[in-house]
């Protein structure tokens, strides 16, 4: 998928870097605070990739989350209604059972 949400409550929207220009990207978001998950990666892995979450980002994460809560920023979401169902129709593109692997 080229982008998924945990759902109405939760800000965060996973986009794989790969369908952007890695300096453009950077351009708008800044530069990534780190790499995770290398332990899925093919082929050789960077050194800066981490084999899983470090428990520092995952401390951040979870602070962030927890002081969004605690300031209601789920109200209003550009992707649910009020309802809390998706205000655009999933599409499903492709239905491989191999995940593109």
């Amino acid at each position: 998928p080229v982008g998924n949400t945990f759902g109405p409550k939760v800000p965060f929207v996973g986009i794989s870097a790969s369908f952007f220009d890695r300096a453009a990207l950077d351009r708008a978001t800044g530069a990534p605070i780190a790499y995770v998950q290398g332990k899925f990666a093919h082929g050789d892995v960077p050194s800066h990739v981490h084999e899983t979450w470090p428990i520092g980002l995952l401390g951040r994460g979870l602070r962030l989350l927890g002081l969004w809560a605690l300031a209601r920023g789920a109200r209003p979401s550009p992707y649910f209604d009020a309802r809390g169902q998706p205000r655009a129709a999933v599409q499903v593109l492709s239905r491989r059972s191999d995940h593109g692997r």
